[in-house]
Protein backbone atom coordinates (compact mmCIF):
# COMPACT_ATOMS: atom_id res chain seq x y z
CA UNK A 1 0.00 0.00 0.00
CA UNK A 2 1.63 3.35 -0.72
CA UNK A 3 1.45 6.01 1.70
CA UNK A 4 -0.23 8.90 -0.11
CA UNK A 5 0.64 11.44 1.63
CA UNK A 6 4.48 10.58 1.49
CA UNK A 7 4.19 10.32 -1.92
CA UNK A 8 2.44 13.88 -2.33
CA UNK A 9 5.13 15.51 -0.28
CA UNK A 10 8.30 13.63 -2.35
CA UNK A 11 6.65 15.09 -5.79
CA UNK A 12 5.55 18.74 -4.17
CA UNK A 13 9.53 18.56 -2.92
CA UNK A 14 10.46 18.07 -6.88
CA UNK A 15 8.21 20.45 -8.23
CA UNK A 16 9.38 23.37 -6.05
CA UNK A 17 12.70 22.15 -6.04
CA UNK A 18 12.45 22.30 -9.89
CA UNK A 19 10.57 25.37 -9.91
CA UNK A 20 13.61 27.46 -8.55
CA UNK A 21 16.38 26.05 -10.60
CA UNK A 22 14.12 26.44 -13.94
CA UNK A 23 13.63 30.38 -12.37
CA UNK A 24 17.18 30.59 -11.34
CA UNK A 25 18.55 29.33 -14.97
CA UNK A 26 16.20 31.67 -16.75
CA UNK A 27 17.47 34.85 -14.57
CA UNK A 28 20.70 33.62 -15.86
CA UNK A 29 20.30 33.14 -18.94
CA UNK A 30 18.83 36.66 -19.03
CA UNK A 31 21.44 38.39 -17.08
CA UNK A 32 24.54 36.60 -19.01
CA UNK A 33 26.09 39.55 -20.86
CA UNK A 34 26.40 41.19 -17.36
CA UNK A 35 28.39 39.29 -15.87
CA UNK A 36 29.54 36.14 -18.38
CA UNK A 37 33.08 36.91 -20.09
CA UNK A 38 32.51 37.33 -23.70
CA UNK A 39 34.32 34.77 -24.49
CA UNK A 40 33.09 31.83 -22.51
CA UNK A 41 29.85 33.14 -22.14
CA UNK A 42 27.91 29.68 -23.42
CA UNK A 43 30.39 27.43 -21.82
CA UNK A 44 29.75 28.98 -18.73
CA UNK A 45 26.19 29.30 -19.54
CA UNK A 46 25.53 25.52 -20.33
CA UNK A 47 27.54 24.58 -17.32
CA UNK A 48 25.67 26.43 -14.50
CA UNK A 49 22.86 26.03 -15.79
CA UNK A 50 23.00 22.12 -16.36
CA UNK A 51 24.27 22.31 -12.50
CA UNK A 52 21.39 23.93 -11.54
CA UNK A 53 19.14 21.37 -13.99
CA UNK A 54 21.09 18.76 -12.17
CA UNK A 55 20.55 20.01 -8.42
CA UNK A 56 16.80 21.07 -9.48
CA UNK A 57 15.33 17.74 -10.86
CA UNK A 58 17.97 15.01 -11.17
CA UNK A 59 19.42 14.98 -7.56
CA UNK A 60 16.67 14.10 -5.84
CA UNK A 61 16.62 11.20 -7.82
CA UNK A 62 19.88 9.98 -6.75
CA UNK A 63 20.71 7.11 -4.39
CA UNK A 64 23.40 8.06 -1.82
CA UNK A 65 25.84 5.68 -2.50
CA UNK A 66 29.78 5.67 -2.66
CA UNK A 67 29.36 6.90 -6.37
CA UNK A 68 26.99 9.53 -5.46
CA UNK A 69 29.36 12.52 -6.38
CA UNK A 70 31.11 10.69 -9.60
CA UNK A 71 27.31 9.87 -10.69
CA UNK A 72 26.13 13.73 -9.61
CA UNK A 73 29.04 14.87 -12.16
CA UNK A 74 27.89 12.94 -14.94
CA UNK A 75 24.13 14.03 -14.13
CA UNK A 76 25.76 17.67 -14.56
CA UNK A 77 27.95 16.97 -17.54
CA UNK A 78 24.72 15.16 -19.36
CA UNK A 79 22.48 17.98 -18.45
CA UNK A 80 25.02 21.21 -19.71
CA UNK A 81 25.43 18.83 -23.29
CA UNK A 82 21.59 18.68 -22.75
CA UNK A 83 21.15 22.80 -22.16
CA UNK A 84 23.66 23.18 -25.15
CA UNK A 85 22.26 20.96 -27.78
CA UNK A 86 18.89 22.47 -27.35
CA UNK A 87 20.27 26.13 -27.66
CA UNK A 88 22.06 24.89 -30.63
CA UNK A 89 18.85 23.59 -32.38
CA UNK A 90 16.41 26.80 -30.95
CA UNK A 91 19.26 29.07 -31.70
CA UNK A 92 19.64 27.47 -35.60
CA UNK A 93 16.23 28.96 -36.92
CA UNK A 94 13.89 30.60 -33.93
CA UNK A 95 10.57 29.19 -35.98
CA UNK A 96 8.12 27.47 -33.93
CA UNK A 97 8.86 23.87 -34.88
CA UNK A 98 12.69 24.57 -33.13
CA UNK A 99 11.41 24.92 -30.19
CA UNK A 100 9.87 21.74 -30.10
CA UNK A 101 13.03 20.16 -31.53
CA UNK A 102 14.89 21.88 -29.05
CA UNK A 103 12.77 20.93 -26.63
CA UNK A 104 12.75 17.48 -27.74
CA UNK A 105 16.54 17.14 -28.17
CA UNK A 106 17.30 18.27 -24.63
CA UNK A 107 14.70 16.37 -22.78
CA UNK A 108 16.21 12.85 -24.94
CA UNK A 109 19.72 13.76 -23.77
CA UNK A 110 19.17 14.44 -20.40
CA UNK A 111 16.45 11.42 -20.11
CA UNK A 112 18.94 8.80 -21.39
CA UNK A 113 21.78 10.50 -19.09
CA UNK A 114 19.87 10.07 -16.05
CA UNK A 115 18.84 6.68 -17.38
CA UNK A 116 22.29 5.87 -17.09
CA UNK A 117 23.51 7.18 -13.85
CA UNK A 118 20.79 7.92 -11.65
CA UNK A 119 20.23 4.75 -12.87
CA UNK A 120 16.74 5.01 -13.50
CA UNK A 121 13.89 1.50 -13.76
CA UNK A 122 13.34 1.94 -17.64
CA UNK A 123 14.45 3.48 -20.46
CA UNK A 124 10.74 2.61 -22.10
CA UNK A 125 8.78 4.23 -19.22
CA UNK A 126 11.22 7.26 -19.41
CA UNK A 127 10.11 7.54 -23.26
CA UNK A 128 6.54 7.04 -22.76
CA UNK A 129 6.42 9.92 -20.04
CA UNK A 130 9.09 12.27 -21.72
CA UNK A 131 8.02 12.53 -25.29
CA UNK A 132 4.32 13.80 -24.66
CA UNK A 133 6.71 16.02 -21.72
CA UNK A 134 8.95 17.39 -24.34
CA UNK A 135 6.73 18.51 -26.84
CA UNK A 136 4.59 20.38 -24.05
CA UNK A 137 7.51 21.91 -23.24
CA UNK A 138 8.55 23.43 -26.51
CA UNK A 139 5.01 24.49 -26.88
CA UNK A 140 5.29 26.47 -23.77
CA UNK A 141 8.35 28.25 -25.38
CA UNK A 142 6.32 28.87 -28.18
CA UNK A 143 3.22 30.52 -26.33
CA UNK A 144 5.57 33.15 -24.30
CA UNK A 145 7.78 36.07 -24.68
CA UNK A 146 11.72 35.50 -25.23
CA UNK A 147 12.92 37.23 -22.06
CA UNK A 148 9.29 35.38 -19.73
CA UNK A 149 10.72 32.74 -17.20
CA UNK A 150 7.94 30.70 -17.11
CA UNK A 151 8.95 28.16 -20.14
CA UNK A 152 12.09 27.68 -17.88
CA UNK A 153 10.47 26.74 -14.82
CA UNK A 154 7.67 24.51 -16.91
CA UNK A 155 10.56 22.86 -18.62
CA UNK A 156 12.13 21.98 -15.23
CA UNK A 157 8.59 20.88 -13.04
CA UNK A 158 7.36 18.82 -16.67
CA UNK A 159 11.40 16.75 -16.50
CA UNK A 160 11.20 16.50 -12.32
CA UNK A 161 7.41 14.80 -12.55
CA UNK A 162 8.14 12.77 -16.08
CA UNK A 163 11.01 11.15 -13.78
CA UNK A 164 9.02 10.83 -10.96
CA UNK A 165 6.48 9.26 -13.18
CA UNK A 166 8.75 6.29 -14.96
CA UNK A 167 10.21 5.87 -11.74
CA UNK A 168 7.03 5.47 -9.93
CA UNK A 169 5.18 3.80 -12.61
CA UNK A 170 3.15 0.58 -10.26
CA UNK A 171 1.34 3.56 -8.63
CA UNK A 172 0.03 4.70 -11.54
CA UNK A 173 -0.92 1.85 -13.22
CA UNK A 174 -2.15 -0.22 -10.64
CA UNK A 175 -0.44 -3.41 -10.98
CA UNK A 176 -0.31 -3.47 -14.67
CA UNK A 177 3.09 -3.80 -15.83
Amino acid sequence: MIDLSSALRKIAFKIVLAGLSGACVAWIFFTQEHWLPASNEMFVLCAVGGLLFSIGVLFPCLNRTKSYWHRGLGLVAVASLSFYSALLVADNDMADPFYIRASLVGAFIVLVGARFSIPLKSFFRLLIAGLPAAIIGGIVFMQFPLDSYFPFIIWHILMAVTIHVAENWKWLTSNVE
